[in-house]
């Protein structure tokens, strides 16, 4: 089983029940995450060591508040991703809008490691409700790395 993970085209994650203890090491190089709960997302990376991971993609991970953020950044630093290339980080993050001036204040003015971050909050997302059905809102904000290349 170990030798057909360089030959995965695709990887669904599900994650059914928190451990605390880390997993060997993964040979993925590259790794795209899309529509998951950042609580489910830290689990992830601090469960498995990520030692040779050059390029990470996350696309529409979504908190219900910004409680996890700073966990995130410990998460994806030089320090648990040594390989990641500072150009190969992409992400796109969602929080309800109501954490925007708390975002400005706690991370965007002080604090957020990522040089390439941006943010805006965005109410049209919010009227698609059937698409975010496990969030109520009224708008999202959302924290993304620019550029973010949307047909790469």
């Amino acid at each position: 089983m170990p030798e057909a993970l360089p030959l995965l085209e695709h990887l669904n994650v599900t994650i059914e029940q928190s451990q605390k203890k880390n997993a060997n090491g993964t040979k993925f190089r590259p790794l795209v995450l899309r529509q998951m709960e950042l609580d489910d997302l830290l689990v992830l990376l601090n469960s498995i060591t990520f030692s040779l991971l050059e390029k990470l993609i996350l696309v529409d991970i979504y908190d219900q508040s910004l409680d996890n953020l700073a966990a995130f950044q410990h998460s994806v630093s030089p320090l648990n991703l040594p390989a990641l290339k500072h150009d190969q980080f992409q992400y796109l993050l969602r929080s309800p809008a109501k954490y925007e001036r708390e975002y400005i204040r706690r991370f965007h003015n002080n604090g957020w490691p990522f040089e390439n971050a941006s943010f805006h909050v965005n109410e049209y997302l919010a009227s698609l409700r059937y698409y975010y059905s496990s969030i109520d809102i009224q708008a999202v904000l959302l924290v993304y790395s620019v550029p973010f290349p949307l047909l790469k």
